[in-house]
């Protein structure tokens, strides 16, 4: 699926003193805006807890195989915003609410032996929004803001059972090169049965990102 960066800007957030770095990328035949939030309002966090809560209940996403309450979701994402080494990446349906969203964990530090790498926290889309290209320019929008940040290699941990994201990480470039055989504990119970998390890893350079765009 061919992906093209048609426009980024900054957007003025109304009634706001952040603004909202905006990537708006054609996939196919679509146009997708993935912007940056450092805020939610209680609408927008209401509708990505719903799109989460769709999501984990298809396979698993975020920090959760078994779905917690809305209210914890909704926490969860405020704490994400307030973290200053994570970025929150956001996308909308086509009624304009937000149905899916990717975490970017930013590089820090520097090595002489290690590049700089950031991490792909966490990335979802609400089951009724795929397959039209949203998770394809929430990737390709993290991946560039990493870039920026002065990352070289993009990386990414799913729990095994996400057959979306495996194939979305896949077709955006990202290389399958291990498992995690304790990703994760089910339900998040101390003695819980472990799950399985797959490891991804995408090279940041310049000709490779070029060629993915």
């Amino acid at each position: 699926m061919a992906v093209k960066m048609v426009a980024e800007n900054f957007a003025g957030n109304v009634g706001h003193t952040n603004n909202r770095k905006e990537h708006i990328y054609g996939v196919g035949h679509q146009t997708f805006q993935v912007q940056k939030r450092e805020r939610l309002n209680d609408g927008e966090r209401h509708e990505l807890a719903e799109a989460a809560l769709a999501a984990i209940l298809e396979g698993g996403a975020l920090e959760w195989y078994v779905p917690p309450a809305r209210d914890i979701i909704e926490h969860w994402f405020d704490g994400v915003c307030l973290a200053p080494t994570r970025q929150l990446l956001v996308v909308h349906d086509d009624n304009n609410q937000l149905c899916g969203a990717a975490i970017l964990g930013l590089p820090m530090g520097t090595s002489n032996l290690i590049a700089p790498r950031a991490l792909l926290c966490n990335l979802f889309v609400a089951p009724y929004a795929r397959n039209q290209g949203r998770g394809t320019a929430l990737v390709e929008a993290a991946a560039r803001t990493a870039k920026r940040a002065g990352a070289q290699v993009l990386n990414a941990e799913i729990l095994e059972s996400r057959l979306f994201g495996r194939k979305l990480l896949l077709r955006c470039g990202f290389q399958h090169w291990g498992s995690h055989p304790y990703y994760g504990r089910l339900g998040g119970r101390p003695h819980g049965p472990w799950v399985h998390g797959l490891c991804f890893s995408r090279d940041l350079t310049h000709s490779a990102l070029k060629a993915t765009l």
